[in-house]
């Protein structure tokens, strides 16, 4: 699918829907008054513009995406869901204003938009049929799909407006600060290898610090599993699901891939669906009282019994209802929490290896910052040639985050000489000579500069017409958190 987007551009614009203003809607939560039912599908209408369910799960969804595939940024789901709707508000104020001063898209320009994009050929010609097909095959219609290209457009005339030029003062400013040279003594300092740890010392840090070991909650918890490959599934009902979910079934090559070629996964997917189905009437069964649930009691969040995605519903969720319908690898539960067990500290001896550990890091810390106190002044150590930040491969015998670390204090460091603590090891280091500008380093870095100069610029604009303008007084906003709170268990179980 991805493949598909990246060779066809107007569907890319469309079906992401990422824009150049996404970054600033964090900034504005609580903007709007809340309502409890949507108007015609919309999470919230702003000025006269709605944002369609449509838009919301998109955006959303990507979002997601992009925190599922970047373990060192994990996902808060409350706050996705936030930020994501104060983000499409701030971009939905910005397209009301440029309506008002006549930046809308017209017939012409969208028009040539569409008729660009070679998906649409047919014998080198734009061909309405396949026009039509090619939209058919992402489950969008004329209408909506020229409407949303229409509204990409707008954006994009507002961000040319507001997209400033770097200048070549500001170009030379930021490459002086970046193309900074240093010629630097640096000298390693390890750790000593023995580090002792009394008994004593460590009862004394237990003690300090009891809150800091502490057991997982445990919980009691009433669930039903609803198995997907318990759930029948005819070959009509996959097939039936196949067609209905064409954009789960492209091929690497952006093709749609023939029915009888992802039979089985169809077949699997409509198991999944039946067991969603089959959870939602059994949520309503369980809550009127129509069927005993099982019940796992005092169990953590990892345990044999239930999946680690119920778990997490079980650790977010605060309500004691039963849950709306959980995906899990096998296919969907409920759950119910019956009761928490507070942690309690866990016992001394179970922790004694974490606390010997902590001990040792700590009296480690401390010895890197007394050498580092008594050499740094006196050192003698290796020279470098000149270099610049970006330079970390010149520092023999560091990693590259530590040379970079170690580099970042030399070049914000207000004094010739000092040193860096890292983990298990000290660097020292002293400025010998500097270099403050290098034009050749500047004009291989000319493009990229005024690049980033400019999209600052933008930012700090775009901020200015929101919040100068007061846009969010300008033109009136209602959100529907219940049309929210719903799309998100329809299109995501959670």
């Amino acid at each position: 699918m991805i493949t598909y987007l990246q060779k066809h551009r107007t569907f890319l614009i469309v079906v992401l829907s990422v824009t150049v203003f996404a970054f600033v809607g964090a900034g504005f939560v609580g903007w709007g008054d809340y309502g409890y039912g949507s108007r015609a599908g919309a999470v919230a209408v702003v000025g006269d513009e709605k944002i369609t369910i449509e838009q919301y799960v998109r955006h959303y969804g990507n979002s997601r995406s992009y925190y599922a595939q970047s373990p060192d940024q994990p996902l808060n789901k409350d706050i996705l869901i936030q930020e994501t709707l104060e983000s499409l508000i701030a971009e939905t104020l910005l397209l009301n204003y440029a309506r008002d001063i006549g930046l809308m898209a017209n017939d012409d320009e969208i028009s040539s938009v569409i008729m660009s994009d070679q998906s649409f050929y047919k014998d080198g010609r734009f061909d309405k049929k396949a026009y039509v097909a090619a939209l058919n095959s992402i489950g969008e219609d004329v209408k909506s799909f020229e409407a949303k290209v229409g509204h990409q457009l707008t954006i994009n005339k507002l961000a040319k407006y507001l997209w400033l030029p770097a200048t070549a003062l500001e170009k030379e400013s930021v490459a002086a600060s970046r193309s900074l040279a240093d010629r630097i003594s640096y000298k390693i300092i390890e750790a000593p290898k023995k580090i002792d740890v009394s008994d004593r010392e460590k009862l004394e840090y237990y003690e300090a610090n009891r809150l800091r070991f502490m057991d997982e909650p445990k919980y009691d918890v009433e669930y039903i599993i609803i198995a997907a490959g318990d759930q029948n599934a005819s070959e009509e009902e996959a097939k039936n699901y196949y067609e209905k979910n064409l954009s789960e079934f492209f091929s690497e090559d952006g093709e749609v891939e023939a029915f009888e070629a992802v039979k089985e996964k169809a077949l699997v997917r409509a198991r999944f669906g039946k067991a969603r189905n089959e959870a939602r009437r059994m949520r309503i069964t369980w809550r009127d009282g129509g069927v005993t649930p099982l019940i796992a009691q005092n169990i953590q969040i990892r345990n044999e019994t239930l999946p680690y995605e119920v778990m997490l519903e079980v650790e977010n969720d605060q309500s004691m209802e039963i849950s709306n319908p959980i995906e899990t690898a096998e296919g969907y539960a409920l759950a119910r929490t019956v009761r928490r067990i507070n942690s309690e500290p866990l016992p001394f001896e179970a922790v004694k290896g974490e606390i010997t550990a902590a001990i040792k890091a700590r009296k480690i810390k401390e010895y890197l910052e007394s050498e580092g106190e008594k050499q740094h002044r006196t050192f003698k150590g290796a020279t470098t040639k000149f270099i610049t930040r970006s330079d970390t491969d010149a520092l023999k015998g560091l990693n590259e985050s530590e040379a970079e670390a170690v580099l970042y204090e030399v070049f914000i460091s207000k004094t010739k000489e000092g040193y860096v603590v890292l983990d298990g090891r000290a660097v020292l280091f002293r400025v010998l000579e500097q270099k403050l500008f290098d034009e050749n380093k500047a004009k291989e870095m000319d493009e990229m500069l005024g690049e980033s100069i400019a999209m600052f610029k933008q930012r700090q604009i775009q901020w200015g017409v929101l919040t100068m303008l007061k846009l969010q007084n300008r033109y009136p906003i209602t959100r529907y958190d219940s049309a929210i709170k719903d799309a998100i268990a329809v299109y995501f179980s959670d």
